[in-house]
């Protein structure tokens, strides 16, 4: 007999990265971003603690700061990749030029997907402005090569590119289940 066997759901249990995808900022992302070694996202909600009276207690914690973080690792050459995981740059089908100093860097769209081997279910990550962290480690090694991308959502004023109407105070990322 286990102990301490908790009850679970066997179909809510998954073992596959995703599917991303990414687009033009305002337009529903579309480009497949190909073969995906893993993927993940972070959600960061910092809070400052207030004290009152005498002595102080602890009368309300109030967020300070929140962010939501993409990031996955790729494992296709794929040039046009590198732009985007930089932000900056110059692209043709066979190369890619970087170090003129770009101040602007490119905005974009970002879609995770991810299907739930056992019931069927996907589950959204929705990003509808994002920005390149501004990195892209290339591991070489015997095994694979693999390339590591990071995006952070940015705030969002208007309509995302499912035509809703975001609150620019509410939303910087919606996750959906089904």
């Amino acid at each position: 007999m286990a102990y301490n066997k908790p009850s679970f759901d066997a179909t809510k249990v998954s073992l596959d990265p995703a599917i991303v995808s990414i687009g033009a900022t305002g337009a529903t992302p579309t480009t497949d971003l190909g073969a995906v070694e893993s993927a993940g996202f972070e959600l960061i909600s910092e809070v400052e603690d207030v004290f009152l009276g005498a002595p102080q207690v602890l009368v309300a914690v109030l967020p300070s700061r929140e962010e939501a973080t993409m990031n996955w690792t790729l494992m296709e050459w794929e040039i046009q990749n590198f732009a985007r995981a930089i932000g900056a740059g110059v692209t043709t089908d066979t190369s890619y030029r970087f170090g003129a100093g770009d101040v602007a860097k490119q905005q974009f769209s970002t879609l995770f997907q991810h299907r739930v081997q056992g019931s069927g279910d996907t589950f959204e990550v929705r990003v509808w402005k994002a920005i390149p962290a501004g990195n892209l480690p290339v591991t070489l090694d015997s095994s694979q090569t693999l390339f590591e991308m990071t995006f952070r959502a940015i705030n969002t004023a208007g309509a995302n590119w499912r035509a809703e109407t975001v609150d620019e105070y509410l939303e910087i990322v919606q996750i959906v289940a089904p």
